[in-house]
């Protein structure tokens, strides 16, 4: 199994800090949905090899990097997760082993802008 989704994820892996934001609620003055942090973790993020990519097929054919997590409720697809000045489209939350331990993110980069608080 490629490293990006390898079941034993080893914790010091997860050494960048990331925010993970939904986007709901009523719409601000300018008609754009309010962002609502969900979360602010430690993370492991990774760009998908060709394998591993071939192997997400089945979960998310668009995604291009996989941000690792420890497991917890309330992440689903649609959110953004912000790392620096990158822009990550959550496409699909996938727990490799149902054993609520590990949540490997199946992320598609959408921007990389000078972005506050989601720094590493």
């Amino acid at each position: 199994m490629p490293a990006a989704l390898n079941n034993a994820v080893d914790p010091g892996s997860l050494r960048h800090t990331i925010s993970i934001v939904a986007f709901d609620g009523p719409r601000n003055a300018s008609r754009e949905k309010t962002e609502r942090l969900v979360a602010r973790v430690r993370a492991s993020v990774v760009a998908m090899s060709g394998q591993a990519r071939y192997m997400t097929q089945q979960y998310a054919e668009r995604a291009s990097h996989v941000i690792t997590i420890r497991h917890r409720d309330g992440i689903s697809a649609g959110m953004k997760v912000r790392f620096g000045p990158h822009v990550y489209g959550l496409v699909y939350p996938l727990d490799p082993e149902y054993a609520g331990r590990w949540l490997h993110l199946l992320c598609m980069e959408e921007a990389a802008t000078a972005t506050p608080g989601g720094g590493p």
